[in-house]
């Protein structure tokens, strides 16, 4: 099938129309609607009604002389993908160490907007029991501690908000199943810097997690070992210690100064 065919077939007009009116605003610093609708070729009613979109979106800014130009949100996108990228690039040498001297599974989370944690970096375990994992799995944030120690580190509003928006789900008989339980892990875990739990998500899985900061002292990341529960119960001491040095080390070369203080 041709490209022609492929876009009759799937493009979405109007979400295309919008992109290209998003497209121009980027590249010039104020556009009228007049000049939008003379460079776009939309007429004045279709492309209002874009623009008033993007507008309560937060991609598109009106000035009070009725100009448009590049919102926040564009902005704040722009600098979750750099942060994301630069936390990435430092973080995988020091990953990628944990996992050969753990021989276990280590992966690099953020929180998302649907209250559920994402790996956005992994490093596959080598030892015979090693719990799979890839990039771009998410998992209900309470479930695991790799969510809980991003969650501890957000907004009350962000939790209140996840909390509203579905009940929690008991995966396990072990699962956090009310909002009063979340919110005592999360002080937990805001204390003792750390979270391992075992059989919440899965069955025989266990994990430890602990919280990455950057120079303004934010959480922007958690890094995880996930394991049997057998081997965990086992070396819960040694993987515990070895996951919070090296929260800590990525912390430091993100800048965050008391990290570097930090006896770990």
């Amino acid at each position: 099938m041709s490209q022609k065919e492929n876009d009759k077939k799937y493009l979405l007009k109007s979400l295309n129309k919008a992109l290209k009116v998003l497209d121009i605003i980027t590249v010039r610093e104020e556009l009228t609607l007049t000049e939008i609708c003379s460079i776009t070729g939309l007429d004045k009613t279709s492309a209002f009604k874009i623009l008033y979109t993007l507008e309560r979106r937060g991609f598109v800014l009106k000035t009070p002389d009725l100009h448009y130009r590049v919102g926040d949100k564009i902005a704040h996108y722009d600098n979750r993908r750099s942060e994301r990228k630069n936390i990435v690039d430092v973080a995988t040498e020091p990953i990628r160490s944990l996992c050969v001297s753990t021989k276990e599974t280590v992966s690099l989370a953020i929180l998302n907007s649907n209250g559920r944690s994402i790996n956005i970096y992994v490093e596959v375990g080598s030892s015979a029991d090693h719990v799979p994992s890839r990039i771009g799995m998410e998992l209900d944030a309470y479930s695991v501690p790799v969510g809980k120690v991003l969650l501890a580190y957000t907004s009350p509003q962000i939790v209140q908000t996840i909390l509203q928006s579905a009940p929690l789900r008991a995966y396990t008989s072990s699962t956090i199943s009310t909002a009063a339980q979340l919110y005592q892990v999360l002080d937990e875990v805001r204390t003792q810097g750390y979270c391992t739990d075992s059989n919440q998500r899965y069955d025989g899985r266990s994990s430890l997690a602990a919280p990455i900061f950057d120079h303004n002292g934010e959480c922007i990341a958690a890094v995880a070992l996930v394991c049997t529960t057998e081997t965990f119960l086992q070396k819960q001491e040694l993987f515990l210690e070895k996951i919070r040095r090296t929260a800590a080390r990525i912390s430091a070369d993100m800048g965050y100064t008391d990290a570097q203080e930090s006896e770990y």
